[in-house]
């Protein structure tokens, strides 16, 4: 069971956690988004899969972004790359590729939302879908 969300720590600083094979930390790099799925929920038994979970087969599930924006004291920001294939081909053009720019304004109300958000989506590729994680609402 998950105790916090988030720590942070300094750079270079070294941390003893337990390593369990059902458990995995996630290290998040402040001004980065990372792309994810929960492959472990995808494949599990209540799913009703009865083979094994390749790269091909996690295609039509959706996709998370996991954020860590870097922030200063006007603005938080951050970026990722998301790459999505058939999960089989090795040829680059058959591929697109997601670049992912993030942003809010810092309200000086510390304890309201921000006052504006954005996430601008950069495209490129073929021009047909590979599979449904092409389509913007599969992201």
């Amino acid at each position: 069971m998950e105790k916090e969300c988030c720590t942070e720590y300094a750079t270079g600083q070294k941390v003893s956690l337990p390593s369990y094979a059902h458990q995995f930390y996630l290290d998040l790099l402040a001004g980065h988004l990372i792309p994810m799925q929960n492959a472990t929920d995808i494949g599990s038994v209540h799913m009703d899969v009865a083979k094994n979970v390749t790269t091909e087969y996690l295609q039509d599930h959706p996709v998370e972004l996991h954020m860590m924006p870097k922030c200063d004291n006007t603005s938080c920001t951050a970026t990722g790359i998301y790459i999505n294939d058939d999960g089989k081909t090795t040829d680059l053009t058959k591929r697109h590729t997601f670049k992912f720019s993030y942003s809010h304004t810092i309200n000086t109300n510390a304890s309201a939302p921000p006052d504006a958000m954005e996430i601008a989506v950069n495209a490129t590729g073929p021009d047909s879908l590979i599979n449904t994680n092409d389509k913007l609402g599969g992201l």
